[in-house]
């Protein structure tokens, strides 16, 4: 699972020898909002929705901190937060269970989900294309990934089960709903899965080692379906293509300087990608075109930003 917290940041900055150029004719990112979570610098972090363009941002006002890697995801219909686990502490400050929890982008209708036998370590990372239920990783024995419903937590349903004891990290749904993407880990290395949205017909897309590994290991499906992208453990930037397992590099335009990249996704219309992005002096927000040019930075702040989510289109939320 992603309990074991990593200095990411250290490793991102081992491999970055100089700071990123933008360039200055870089155009705006199109319109929508993007939900991304901070590291606070002294344990936990908070969650914040501000426009594609880095402007109007505002945090998420929730009664707890968000654990340290964990991500905020957009319910299908763009109404709702998903965060995948809690930083909560008791009265005498003894860490409790790591639980999810969903809440609108005003933090309204907060809702901490802590199902009845649940094990200590949760963490809740997708909707099902319904929003109805939740895709999460449950320290069980053996680890996998499980369905719950996104009204209570309950109902568990098993998705997969990894053989080598790790855990296995969800991705993505495909844009029909009918196959996810997946992050199985083996050891510390981890390679990319396809499955349908039963679990079954499990399929190898990238051999192990190659795909990103640690709390930062991510995936996701293009809108058009026709590829998923995901970060190398270099922090390079990849399509692969769920037909042929093809890969196709993403060379990201930094005006050649060293970078590391992780936790891709994509526009509601699939023409840009939002990323984590390291360069010589913080890591931070960006967008860019698919192709990796035009490149705009988000944010721009100290903090550890480590995963962002971008908003469904209006058309997806009123059901058209």
């Amino acid at each position: 699972m992603k309990r074991t917290i990593v200095s990411v940041m250290a490793l991102a900055l081992t491999l970055v020898l100089s700071a990123v150029a933008v360039p200055a004719d870089a155009k705006r990112a199109p319109d929508g909002q993007i939900a991304f979570s901070q590291q606070t610098g002294t344990g936990g972090a908070n969650i914040f929705v501000g426009s594609s363009d880095g402007s109007k941002v505002r945090q998420v006002p929730i009664p707890y901190l968000a654990e340290d890697f964990a991500s905020p995801s957009w319910s299908p219909d763009g109404r709702s937060l998903l965060i995948s686990n809690l930083l909560r502490f008791d009265t005498a400050g003894e860490l409790l269970p790591f639980r999810p929890a969903t809440v609108k982008p005003d933090g309204s209708d907060f809702k901490l989900l802590d199902p009845p036998g649940a094990p200590f370590d949760m963490y809740c990372s997708g909707w099902s294309p319904d929003g109805r239920r939740l895709i999460c990783g449950l320290g069980v024995d053996p680890p996998g990934l499980f369905t719950i419903r996104a009204s209570d937590g309950g109902d568990p349903v098993r998705l997969t089960t990894n053989p080598y004891g790790a855990a296995d990290t969800f991705g993505d749904f495909s844009p029909d709903g009918k196959r996810f993407v997946l992050v199985r880990f083996k050891g510390e290395e981890t390679a990319l899965f396809t499955a349908h949205s039963d679990g079954s017909h499990l399929r190898q897309l990238t051999p192990y080692g190659f795909a990103q590994g640690h709390e930062i290991a991510t995936a996701h499906w293009s809108p058009d379906g026709r590829a998923i992208i995901f970060a190398t453990g270099e922090g390079r930037l990849f399509l692969v293509h769920p037909g042929s397992a093809r890969l196709t590099p993403i060379h990201l335009r930094t005006g050649g300087s060293t970078y590391f990249a992780f936790a891709p996704g994509w526009s509601p219309d699939g023409t840009r990608i939002v990323f984590s992005l390291s360069t010589g002096g913080q890591e931070d927000i960006y967008t860019a075109r698919r192709d990796g040019t035009d490149l705009v930075r988000i944010t721009n702040t100290p903090a550890f930003e480590p995963f962002a989510d971008w908003r469904p289109e209006s058309r997806h939320r009123s059901g058209k």
